[in-house]
């Protein structure tokens, strides 16, 4: 059938985090992820199981500025991979590297940075497959201010540009995001 569908997809991620703080200035964060992707019926062959494993160390300058280098791998895992009949295999390896800044300009107000580069390498094994020994490069930035209304609510604004980059010219992709929130915590 050679029927123009539109690609859904949906997905369902677990994520734990367990921080240590080392001492005053130090926290070290371990970081893991279970997820699954799941596409329309038309593309069923990339539904994709994937885990993530990665740490992150905080260091806090000064009461006002902190600073962050983080690292995740993650592998996903396609349920059509190894099919000829569509040669369309999604799995892939991901490298993803983020450094952030948190600041802290006024009692009520402050602004968290970050910058955080991904590379996805596919690793399709089906000759004619378009994922085949490809590569996706991403590089992503943020900046978002947070002003305080009391202990438990915050208001935010942000700014966020992603670039992602491909072997294929016409996967490019790029994205500009701007976006107003709350924020209540418990």
């Amino acid at each position: 059938n050679q029927l123009i569908v539109e690609e859904r997809v949906s997905s369902q991620t677990l994520r734990a985090e367990l921080e240590h703080r080392v001492n005053e200035s130090w926290t070290l964060t371990l970081i893991g992820r279970y997820g699954l992707r799941s596409y329309n019926e038309a593309f069923a062959e990339r539904d994709t199981k994937f885990w993530t494993l990665g740490t992150q160390v905080e260091y806090l300058v000064s009461s006002r500025v902190s600073l962050s280098l983080g690292y995740l791998y993650e592998l996903g895992l396609a349920d059509g991979r190894g099919n000829t009949q569509f040669k369309d295999d999604v799995s892939y390896r991901l490298h993803a590297v983020a450094a952030g800044a948190d600041l802290i300009l006024t009692e009520l107000l402050s602004l968290q940075l970050a910058y955080i580069y991904r590379r996805k390498d596919f690793i399709s094994e089906l000759i004619g497959d378009t994922h085949f020994n490809r590569h996706d490069d991403s590089h992503q930035g943020l900046a978002e201010f947070r002003y305080r209304l009391s202990s438990a609510v915050s208001l935010s604004a942000s700014f966020q540009r992603t670039q992602r980059t491909s072997t294929v010219a016409t996967k490019d992709f790029n994205d500009t995001i701007y976006s107003l929130g709350s924020i209540y915590r418990f």
